[in-house]
């Protein structure tokens, strides 16, 4: 129910705010740069930054990353994206763990 200059407001607050690390499993961050690069960088970005499409993945906690990359692999319907239903399709649990792990302590 947000008009659109309130919505404009709320990107430009969340834009401003600097990404805070968060630490992580040190064991898991080279497993998940790897997989990260092979699968994810194409479109969130070598930073995992995102862009105007595809949204920034770097400094997420890894609770919200497993939880998502999760419902895209298994098609759950709570997230809906074939590309990502794709890339994440042979993804194991502990893969995705290493990729939430490598994320979440990005800048």
């Amino acid at each position: 129910m947000l008009k659109s200059e309130e919505r404009i407001q709320i990107a430009h607050y969340y834009a401003s705010v600097k990404v805070v690390p968060s630490v992580a499993d040190g064991s898991q961050v080279p497993r998940g740069k790897e997989l990260f690069s092979k699968l994810c960088a194409r479109c969130h970005g070598e930073q995992a930054h995102g862009n105007e499409l595809y949204p920034r993945l770097a400094g997420q906690k890894v609770p919200y990353l497993k939880t998502s990359v999760t419902r895209y692999r298994d098609r759950s319907g709570e997230r809906n994206n074939q590309l990502m239903s794709i890339a994440t399709a042979t993804l194991k649990n502990e893969d995705i763990t290493a990729i939430a792990n490598y994320l979440t302590q990005l800048p």
